[in-house]
């Protein structure tokens, strides 16, 4: 099953970019399984464009970091890293046309380094625009009072995850939270799902559901064994896209997946 819902015809706006909006008709017809009849004990979630609606500005960042440095790429090149290791992906840039050497090393860490200041800029303002995605606060909820762990992933570094955690609401909401470089490798490397698991002490790959808004999320849940791989269309990728790299199910936001 692709969707869920009751019938009803839903219209989603999505921002893929912050210059084009694409707009989504879906008809909601095929019920899919709840969480608690697959069995699922913890969800591992996304952050940016799945849990927080923050306008694509964090691809925005990276692609104004790159070109900073004259490091060119198409627009496919780019968005098969939409979810990925930021430092990856700049590292993977710089790589390609630098030769190893301690000035790539230190090229890197700039870029990272402008990147990170680039997100604090918008993302740690009193009039910041970033905002959770609606309900999704509530939905936590109800996942804890069905016993479920509720957990976040990301591609961030600690320091901004922490502050999202913190400026979203979600810090009493969730059960805790990855981020990459403290697994040493981000998505499609399973690597944060399964050190969640560890965390929480949940057995069996099956009985985690990785929801997310990227390819790399899609591959991410699938390379960790997840019993549900669930896109979500509020964020980078579209349904296509979400489907062909192995989303179990697509909804229009975290919120319509039934628990």
């Amino acid at each position: 099953a692709e969707y869920m819902g009751n019938g009803e015809l839903f219209n989603l706006v999505s921002e893929h970019n912050p210059f084009q909006l694409h707009i989504y008709t879906l008809k909601m017809s095929v019920s899919l399984p709840s969480l608690a009849t697959k069995g699922i004990k913890m969800c591992v979630f996304d952050m940016a464009g799945t849990t927080i609606n923050e306008g694509g500005f964090v691809y925005v960042a990276l692609k104004k970091v790159l070109k900073s440095e004259n490091l060119s790429f198409t627009e496919e090149e780019f968005n098969r890293f939409h979810g990925a290791n930021k430092r990856e992906v700049i590292a993977h840039f710089v790589n390609r046309v630098h030769p190893p050497s301690p000035e790539r090393d230190a090229l890197i860490q700039r870029l990272f380094n402008d990147f990170v200041a680039a997100i604090n800029s918008v993302y740690c303002t009193a009039d910041s625009p970033i905002t959770p995605i609606p309900g999704v606060n509530e939905y936590f909820d109800k996942l804890r009072a069905a016993g479920i762990k509720v957990c976040l992933n990301t591609g961030y570094p600690r320091q901004i995850a922490d502050h999202l955690i913190d400026k979203m609401g979600f810090k009493t909401h969730i059960d805790g939270s990855l981020v990459a470089e403290e697994v040493g490798c981000g998505r499609p490397y399973p690597y944060m799902i399964h050190g969640l698991m560890r965390e929480f002490k949940i057995e069996k790959v099956q009985e985690v559901a990785k929801f997310g808004d990227t390819a790399l999320d899609m591959e991410e849940g699938n390379n960790a064994g997840c019993g549900v791989v669930c896109g979500v269309l509020t964020g980078a990728d579209g349904k296509d896209t979400l489907l062909h790299h192995g989303a179990s199910a697509v909804v229009p936001s975290v919120v319509d997946y039934p628990i």
